[in-house]
């Protein structure tokens, strides 16, 4: 069964944190996945965030979980019912994270990198293993529910390397538009993120 740890939501917590979050992007143009895990695997109050941005009423959160044992999430966050989860999946920021260049005599183009499929694929496969089990009662071992909602989260590359060839445009088509089984498919740079929970973060102070 999944297994989230309880945790009560700090605003103040979460507000260092978060400043902590625009000091690491601030400071370094190119972030490794690694460095990037081990900073949010110490700021659990980003993680619940996170979810609160997407809706969930973040109570629980994990890193590391197991999907039926076929698959690993880097972070889930679910609410106090385990009924309404955000599996996130980190990759690394860095020039060539979501586009890589292509250059001949003439023209420059950009393809989709390698390291962004490799990201959205494995997010994929966290819909169809829980598409296809659905309808089973694995589902209710797994989660303690036998339906639940989720959102599917990929994290990737920085604001600055996509702001040519209309590359910005081309991933904000595809967060928008990618949905599979009906569900939304989120991706967004670690940029879009801090926007994201900044926003979020005021919203709470302003009605707290």
């Amino acid at each position: 069964m999944i297994n989230l740890a309880p945790l009560k939501f700090d605003l103040a917590v979460s507000e260092a944190q978060l400043n902590s979050f625009k000091v690491l992007l601030d400071n370094q143009n190119e972030i490794g996945e690694t460095d990037l895990l081990k900073f949010f695997k110490k700021a659990p109050q980003l993680i619940l965030l996170m979810g609160l941005s997407f809706g969930i009423k973040s109570a629980k959160y994990q890193t590391e979980q197991s999907l039926f044992n076929e698959f690993r999430t880097d972070f889930t966050v679910s609410n106090d019912k385990g009924d309404d989860y955000l599996f996130i999946e980190f990759e690394d920021a860095k020039k060539e994270s979501i586009f890589k260049e292509r250059k001949n005599k003439t023209s420059t183009r950009y393809e989709w990198a390698r390291r962004f499929e490799h990201g959205f694929s494995q997010v994929v496969d966290w819909y169809s293993v829980l598409d296809d089990l659905k309808q089973t009662n694995k589902m209710k071992q797994h989660f303690g529910n036998e339906t639940i909602k989720y959102i599917g989260l990929l994290v990737i590359g920085r604001d600055q390397f996509i702001q040519q060839g209309g590359n910005e445009e081309r991933l904000k088509w595809r967060r928008e538009k990618t949905t599979i089984d009906s569900k939304p498919l989120s991706c967004m740079t670690y940029d879009q993120l801090y926007e994201s929970m900044a926003e979020s973060l005021e919203l709470l102070k302003a009605f707290s």
